[in-house]
């Protein structure tokens, strides 16, 4: 063997050796602990103050940390970082448990970092009912709360716990992230907030009650005031991120894209400067808003397909969005409208189901305005498919265009309502309307609907058959004691919803009952 290689080697395997967490005695963490190899964190509970760059500074690359059994905790005073990844790359960070800090994992300038199992929660936090500025045109990333994602790419956060703080997660000049599997709720801001990032995902993530007082004072106050926080916030150019099969409800809305930083041309309104584009949420469960299950402000070609946003305020605001696409929701009991547009143009409107299960006859269930405020245009609307029930006016127009094609109205007792009302102003074409029976006696879930259905786990799947489902038309609608829950997939014949632990607004039963609409 030539002399030269078989050093080579044995340079290779020490330097593998020397990087390798088993060749190490455990760490012992203490102010300034700085990490750039494989390491394994002794168990125990160390309370640490940040001097300034993080009490656990990691950077380098292609190495694991594993924190199992170790808690970092900070004095609770809001101040410095539990643990700082900076100009690192393909570093893995395991069952880290941060507390007590302004941030507790703060990720900067890195790349391929992995956060898996980790818990940051009770980080710093702010009174309930504080408004920070809402313009957009800063990131807020200075409150603090469980993860910042900064300035970096192709990063994953999977299955970690981020709760009772500001923020669960913020992603700030970032993308091509993953966030999955994870817990963002009770926070009193944002479960996620997204600002000047694409490209990112979250999907099958937990996010409910963000909102104000961390859904703990909805009880204590006269109406529910949530000071604009949101499950979800996408800000200031935050494009093509997809927000997916995530449970959101009970925030202070439950996603919301918005352009708040003014127009890119003084005297008008849109475009809009900074907006978020061509997002798409999908598959969320955002019911139970006290404003709007999603609202989507000002951008352009945002995809709102297969979301739960019932038992709102609004299922959806969608102020002078262009061109999206709403296909597949559910937007049922909502107390002003299922959807409300104003000077928003050329959006599809395909599969959907509005209804009130308590009839309105002078109620409208959607309702698309030109607002007279400026000269923006409102109209180019396409509705397809979509099934209403339980208002007397299925859609409202004013001085607003819209062409319908193959819906259904279900008529609340005679067939006196209409389907589509317009103003003076507006315009409509309409095609192929189709009657269905009464959405108050609705079709039941009758024998093979039910059958075998004795017993619904809490916080489980469960697949309900429903003979006659159709491909390619509006889901079904089921209902548990009255409420709509989350249909996360579909079938020919069958449905799978999600039976979530909390109701929130009513005792637990032994028996609850069970209802089906199908379009």
């Amino acid at each position: 063997m030539n002399r030269w290689k078989s050093s080579a080697a044995v340079l290779m395997f020490l330097g593998m050796l020397s990087n390798s967490a088993s060749a190490l005695p455990p760490l012992i963490i203490a102010a300034n602990t700085k990490i750039t190899r494989a390491s394994v964190v002794k168990a125990g509970v160390y309370s640490v103050a940040d001097g300034g760059a993080g009490v656990v500074q990691i950077s380098g690359s292609n190495f694991t940390v594993d924190f199992t059994k170790a808690r970092l905790v900070g004095p609770g005073t809001s101040m410095g970082t539990g643990i700082h990844i900076t100009d690192a790359h393909n570093v893995t960070v395991r069952n880290a448990d941060v507390s007590g800090y302004l941030w507790g994992i703060v990720i900067e300038r890195s790349s391929g970092v992995k956060l898996v199992g980790c818990v940051t929660s009770r980080n710093a936090d702010l009174p309930p009912g504080t408004v920070i500025d809402e313009s957009g045109k800063e990131p807020e990333d200075t409150h603090g709360g469980g993860i910042l994602l900064r300035d970096s790419r192709d990063c994953r956060v999977e299955r970690c716990l981020s709760q009772y703080q500001w923020d669960g997660i913020d992603v700030v000049r970032s993308e091509g992230n993953v966030i999955a599997d994870g817990d963002f709720s009770y926070n009193g801001n944002w479960g996620l907030h997204l600002w000047s990032s694409s490209r990112n995902i979250f999907r099958r993530n937990r996010a409910v009650w963000c909102t104000t007082g961390e859904g703990t004072l909805f009880q204590a106050l006269t109406g529910w005031q949530t000071y604009d926080s949101q499950a979800v916030g996408i800000d200031h150019n935050s494009n093509e991120n997809t927000i997916e099969a995530n449970d959101l409800r009970f925030g202070g809305d439950a996603i919301f894209i918005r352009a708040n930083e003014g127009p890119i041309t003084p005297g008008t309104v849109v475009p809009p400067l900074n907006g978020s584009h061509r997002n798409i949420l999908r598959g969320n469960d955002c019911s139970f808003s006290p404003n709007n299950a999603i609202e989507v402000d000002l951008v352009d070609d945002t995809v709102i397909e297969n979301n739960n946003c019932s038992n709102s305020n609004y299922g959806m605001w969608l102020g002078y969005s262009r061109r999206c696409i709403v296909r597949g929701n559910t937007c049922v009991n909502d107390s002003s409208h299922a959807v409300e547009i104003e000077n928003g143009q050329d959006d599809l409107f395909e599969n959907n189901v509005f209804g009130f299960d308590v009839p309105r006859p002078s109620g409208q269930l959607v309702y698309l305005r030109q607002n007279g405020r400026d000269k923006t245009r409102s109209g180019g609307y396409t509705f397809k498919g979509n099934v209403f029930y339980g208002a007397g006016t299925g859609l409202e127009l004013k001085g607003t265009s819209a062409a319908l094609k193959g819906n259904t109205q279900v008529p609340i007792a005679t067939n006196a309502e209409k389907l589509v009302h317009g103003d003076t102003a507006s315009s409509f074409d309409e095609k192929e309307t189709l009657l269905g029976g009464s959405a108050h006696s609705p079709l039941p879930a009758e024998g093979s609907a039910l059958a075998g259905l004795k017993r619904i786990v809490p916080g489980s799947f469960v697949k309900l058959a429903i003979p006659g489902l159709r491909p390619n038309s509006a889901p079904p609608v089921v209902e548990i004691e009255g409420i709509p829950v989350w249909i996360t997939s579909l079938e020919k014949d069958s449905a799978t919803f999600w039976m979530p632990t909390d109701f929130w607004d009513r005792p637990a039963k032994d028996q609850a009952s069970t209802r089906v609409l199908r379009s």
